[in-house]
């Protein structure tokens, strides 16, 4: 999509009034604005130019990319390969100084033969955690996103919200070793396979129609699908439309 023009921002005078504000309003600003919308910015004037590599909050969002808002002329336009060459390129372009307070992603992925690859996906979420992010938010729609992790090891992580991921067995495990400042964890369609769940720092937990996998070593066969959930600290549970039949708290 071609950029689309922007109002100048200096006055009559050549003055830069929004641009005078300091860096952290500015980042302020930018954190409501898409991760692409965030680039466009560096048109406006020369302080804007570079402000974009350095915002803490980066809002990576598929929409921006999508074949239905779609206006160029190139018929093999992919939304998917261009999506995933700007989250490379902008996170390969930032500022290697600068840190990331809030990582948001809302992304979608295609079957490369029989399988669906979510390796960039993998490391864009790496790449969060090793910039010492706060907030992990990541939405994945028209497939499950299987997740790996073992990328999962920061002592600044303090909330994750997650949607259309499947939680693989020993997730709640590692964030209970690896994420010691983990506070907050929301849940909302998604699959988790532990049957335990256990956490000593977890404040605030929600889960909003989450399947729980039945264990595929169940000896023998029963419909009783249970989840043993303990969370010494909680002071928040929600538990919403649960795909299971038995959670037993402790």
């Amino acid at each position: 999509m071609p950029p689309r023009a922007l109002p100048p921002v200096e006055d009559d005078a050549g003055r830069d009034w929004l641009g005078d504000l300091p860096e952290e309003v500015l980042h302020y600003i930018m954190s409501f604005l898409d991760a692409r919308q965030a680039v466009r910015t560096c048109v406006l004037s020369r302080r804007w130019r570079k402000l974009w590599r350095t915002v803490p909050c980066i809002n990576a969002d598929f929409d921006e990319f999508d074949l239905v808002f779609y206006q160029g002329d190139d018929e093999d336009y992919d939304d998917v390969l261009a999506f995933k060459r700007f989250v490379n390129r902008l996170l390969e372009l930032r500022d290697p100084t600068a840190m990331t307070d809030t990582f948001w992603l809302r992304y979608t992925t295609r079957p490369e033969g029989n399988t669906y690859s979510n390796e960039d996906a993998y490391g864009w979420i790496s790449h969060a955690l090793q910039k010492q992010a706060r907030v992990l938010e990541v939405v994945v729609f028209c497939c499950l996103f299987e997740l790996d992790h073992s990328v999962f090891t920061s002592c600044y992580l303090r909330r994750i919200a997650f949607s259309g991921i499947v939680l693989c067995k020993g997730f709640f495990a590692q964030l209970e070793a690896g994420c010691p400042a983990l506070e907050d964890l929301f849940l909302h369609q998604c699959g988790v396979h532990d049957d335990e769940i256990s956490s000593h720092t977890l404040k605030v937990l929600t889960f909003d129609s989450v399947f729980f996998y039945m264990p595929m070593d169940t000896v023998e066969f029963t419909l009783l699908n249970k989840t043993s959930i303990s969370l010494p600290s909680v002071t928040s549970l929600t538990i919403s439309t649960p795909e299971i039949q038995v959670i037993i708290l402790s």
